[in-house]
């Protein structure tokens, strides 16, 4: 084809990377988000977590560009990939409390993992100040880390907390036994 000639061929590529998020909603019943995002034409997994429920994500996106990387080094949070920009920007207007959007860009390296995970609050469809990801995830079921970090599925992490909300999450794959 015309397309394959030595000018692609000269273009670097770009590293792609999945972008994993679960927007936080007040909405105890998980049915009940689903069936909300439904209605709109956005439809996407939702779980249950025990202080509500969690419409679960994954983003294929390009790797961060030269503006992205210079504004992490510099301590600033890299920007929120747009699909979750506009599922978290729909589930706030669901609730007088809004939704928190938690997005993570991992890696895996034979030492661990290792990445970046960004917090923002939405309120009535307006992104609001930034959050520390390590506070909001401190409060929440461990299965949501796991989630975040690529280490269950959200069929699995469903699974797990349809468990007891006392000891269901340390039953599961990966946690405590």
């Amino acid at each position: 084809s015309e397309d394959s000639g030595p000018a692609q061929e000269d273009r670097p590529e770009v590293a792609k990377g999945i972008a994993r998020a679960l927007v936080l909603s007040q909405i105890d019943a998980p049915a009940a988000l689903s069936a909300g995002l439904s209605m709109v034409g956005a439809s996407a997994p939702v779980i249950g977590i025990s202080n509500g429920s969690a419409v679960t994500m994954e983003v294929e996106q390009d790797g961060p560009s030269d503006e992205e990387e210079l504004a992490m080094l510099l301590g600033d949070d890299r920007p929120i990939p747009d699909a979750v920009d506009k599922m978290a920007s729909l589930v706030s207007k669901m609730t007088a409390g809004g939704s928190v959007a938690l997005t993570s860009w991992t890696s895996s390296e034979d030492e661990g993992t290792e990445g970046t995970i960004v917090a923002r609050r939405y309120v009535n469809g307006k992104p609001e100040q930034k959050l520390s990801a390590g506070l909001v995830l401190a409060g929440l079921d461990p299965v949501c880390e796991e989630l975040l970090l690529g280490r269950v599925t959200p069929e699995e992490a469903e699974a797990i907390t349809k468990r007891s909300r006392w000891t269901g999450w340390m039953k599961g794959p990966g946690f405590r036994p």
